[in-house]
């Protein structure tokens, strides 16, 4: 059974996850319900009446959007199937992976040697990867993830006179396919698999050349490449190794997106967690409090990060109060339940490489 035809098969707007107003149209084709009775649905950050549509019409829209694109010689972009074509946010959900299995139906029988079947295949397996990797089915988004590899590294294809050509890959798109294959190596426990991946990802950024001008979205890339990196080195109990990878990582994230950024809150965390287990205490607790202050004054006191610091800090302060009678971080009041849960130096330590693994 097809996506579209499961969707029909369920007969109710519950399995959209939304109440659709009665009066809701399609933004497409303008109908209420579509010719074989699918229903309406909606993943983006359009408000009342506005971004509902069907899942067929999104389909059909942009295939044929990407043909007249492909006729003028223009550029294919991946967002006619990822983002909405009004509030310009990113389907999400459900919604986001039933649109990628459609993306990836209508070209998964092109053949790859021709030039504009190369762009679609590649565009319909990153999305098919990324919807798959957000659902955190990590076996299918593996899968997908490495068929975008194996064709971004084998770009020989056919021009139209029958000639062969070597297919140029923007080398960030090839990081970035990088980082997320490396990010499935590394969740299901295959670390030398995911070191190697994040390495050849890093091999294809050009900021880390002397005399590179900084590029974000290439820097961007190479700091999460990085930090990465770095977490495969933590789960191999080699966090000296990890602490260097992570500090060029924050660095990075400062440039590109300066201090009051969300990256700078999770490159600070992140970097502040690796030095809590070394030499650098202290200079982890301030960069996780640094990142704490940053988060509350730009994300408010009820964001998840927040909170996550809160906890951390708690924990933290209740650890060296037993260690040492003398707490070095006086202001956290360690709760009873926190007392319990940690009873040693170990346990703190492995609390740390549980929480660092959430970035």
């Amino acid at each position: 059974m097809g996506v579209i035809e499961r969707l029909i098969s369920q007969k109710s707007d519950a399995a959209i996850g939304l109440a659709i107003p009665e009066s809701a149209t399609c933004w497409i084709c303008l109908d209420g319900r579509s010719d074989n009775h699918e229903p309406l649905a909606r993943a983006c950050a359009c408000r009342g009446e506005g971004g509902f549509c069907h899942l067929e019409c999104i389909a059909q829209f942009a295939e044929s959007r990407e043909k007249e694109s492909a006729v003028k010689g223009g550029v294919i972009e991946i967002s006619l199937w990822t983002t909405c074509n009004t509030c310009r946010q990113p389907y999400s959900g459900q919604f986001n992976h039933d649109l990628a299995e459609v993306h990836w139906n209508t070209y998964k029988n092109k053949d790859p040697k021709q030039v504009q079947s190369f762009h679609d295949l590649r565009l319909a397996l990153d999305h098919m990867g990324g919807a798959l990797l957000d659902q955190h089915r990590i076996d299918e988004a593996l899968e997908f993830t490495q068929r975008l590899y194996d064709l971004q590294k084998g770009q020989i294809v056919e021009n139209g006179d029958g000639t062969q050509i070597l297919h140029w890959i923007e080398p960030v798109e090839i990081a970035q396919t990088c980082n997320r294959l490396g990010g499935c190596f590394l969740r299901l426990g295959q670390l030398d698999r995911a070191m190697s991946v994040f390495c050849d990802g890093l091999n294809h950024t050009v900021s880390r050349k002397e005399g590179a001008l900084l590029d974000s979205e290439i820097a961007g890339t190479e700091a999460v490449l990085l930090n990465n990196l770095a977490e495969v080195y933590v789960k191999r109990g080699e966090v000296s190794k990890a602490v260097p990878l992570r500090r060029q990582a924050h660095a990075l994230r400062e440039k590109v997106h300066g201090k009051n950024s969300y990256d700078y809150v999770q490159g600070a965390f992140s970097l502040g967690c690796v030095l809590l287990d070394g030499r650098n205490r202290e200079e982890g607790i301030e960069l996780i409090e640094e990142s704490r202050e940053i988060a509350l004054r730009i994300l408010g006191p009820l964001h998840h990060h927040v909170m996550k610091c809160d906890h951390l800090l708690e924990q933290l302060g209740a650890a060296v109060d037993r260690e040492t009678n003398s707490s070095v971080v006086g202001r956290w009041e360690p709760n009873m339940a926190t007392i319990i849960g940690l009873k040693s130096r170990a346990d703190l330590n492995r609390k740390l490489v549980e929480v660092s693994g959430y970035l």
